[in-house]
């Protein structure tokens, strides 16, 4: 099967899907995957026409994103769309609705969740999201564990509220409790807004984070097949993955994920605009082919 490659050695191989630009939580640093609402969702029978065009293309994996993807009613049917064509599936979620939708997941083949789950104490949840679901999400999580699926918490790290070792350490008592792993996210923005006032105040670097878990793990290992991110393993089997991509252009150099924004848009990179909608080109794969892979062709990494 051919899969096209773009001129940096990069083959597209999975596709980041948002389901919707809706939310039911107020995160503060949230960037909405940078898209905005109103524009129309993609239909179940849109998404269904999407995954066999992409599967044709050779794309194994997928992450269903938002918004908050599991706003969707039909999400275990979305699920389905890929799983059943052979198309790993994993979902980014908030987690506040996971005890509704476990079940369905499970059934549907999801593989694994990532949950963004900005800290563990309720009143700094609360604090950075805007309710008080702390419990119910890391309850969600353990659900889903015992379903099978593979669990990650999201951490972004914000100054003052999440960042340093005690916090790190509480987060890291959770999950190894109920057997998840976690990935700690430098806080991003595009290149010319890192002056902010905003970025300013909440940015920090994981190196404090990263420093400390060189003295705990058993081993340190690479993800190179997406983002080349260092993953920390410790005794117990548990895996801290270190998420640093500001300017970081390896973190760049190794992207083989494809964004589709909920209304069916061709998005580059978290930081580069919009570009063709394929929402129209679903039922003539010929076209569809061509414009994705003409997309992805035209790809450079945003930090080089």
């Amino acid at each position: 099967m051919h899969i096209v490659m773009d001129d940096y050695g990069r083959k597209l191989k999975g596709l980041r899907l948002s389901l919707t630009a809706r939310c039911n939580l107020s995160c503060f640093y949230c960037h909405g995957e940078g898209q905005a609402e109103g524009e129309g969702e993609l239909s179940l029978k849109e998404i269904d026409r999407l995954a066999e065009n992409f599967a044709r293309i050779g794309v194994d994996n997928v992450k269903l994103t938002g918004g908050e993807p599991l706003l969707r009613d039909e999400i275990s049917s979305i699920a389905k769309s890929f799983t059943t064509r052979g198309i790993e599936t994993g979902i980014t979620t908030n987690g506040t609705l996971l005890l509704e939708r476990i079940e369905g997941l499970v059934e549907a083949g999801v593989s694994r969740i990532n949950v963004n789950l900005p800290s563990v104490e309720p009143r700094i949840y609360e604090m950075v999201t805007g309710r008080d679901m702390c419990t119910k999400v890391i309850e969600g999580c353990r659900r889903a564990r015992e379903g099978g699926l593979d669990v990650k918490f999201n951490v972004v790290v914000l100054r003052g509220l999440n960042d340093g070792i005690e916090h790190a350490t509480k987060m890291l008592e959770i999950a190894r409790a109920s057997k998840f792993n976690i990935q700690f996210i430098e806080l991003e923005a595009p290149s010319n807004q890192t002056e902010s006032g905003f970025y300013a105040r909440h940015h920090v670097s994981l190196n404090e984070i990263e420093n400390w878990l060189s003295g705990i793990a058993v081993e340190r290992t690479k993800k190179e097949a997406l983002h080349n991110t260092s993953i920390y393993i410790l005794e117990d089997g548990t895996k801290v993955e270190i998420v640093s991509p500001m300017g970081n252009p390896e973190f760049c150099n190794r992207c083989t994920r494809l964004r589709i924004t909920a209304s069916g848009k061709i998005k580059p990179c978290l930081f580069l605009p919009a570009g063709q909608s394929i929402r129209e080109l679903l039922d003539d794969f010929p076209r569809f082919k061509a414009v994705v892979e003409g997309a992805w062709l035209q790809r450079k990494p945003y930090f080089r």
